[in-house]
């Protein structure tokens, strides 16, 4: 799963991005309006602890950075404007 963070340097990195990402995808009718909104955007910390409860753990997070003069994006270890996380379902015991 990926996500903006909800960090104020998405809030002045992104908008420009999730303006244009959330249109085309409406135009596409993909995802349904709203899915871009700022105001929704969670912490990698929320989304962790949302995960956690429902009994799925984070094994790994990082951030992503597009490199303009290469034209590539690659990972980073700064989740402060956007993160990707790999998790993994925590297997119970049963009684």
């Amino acid at each position: 799963m990926s996500g903006f963070n909800v960090h104020a340097l998405s809030g002045k990195l992104c908008p420009k991005a999730i303006e244009t990402l959330r249109l085309r995808r409406i135009q596409e009718s993909t995802l349904p309006k709203g899915t871009h909104q700022w105001s929704s955007f969670l912490t990698p910390e929320e989304l962790a602890l949302i995960l956690e409860r429902a009994s799925i753990s984070v094994q790994e997070m990082a951030g992503f950075v597009y490199n303009p003069l290469t034209g590539r994006w690659s990972l980073s270890d700064d989740v402060n404007v956007n993160f990707i996380a790999y998790a993994t379902k925590i297997k119970t015991a049963n009684l």
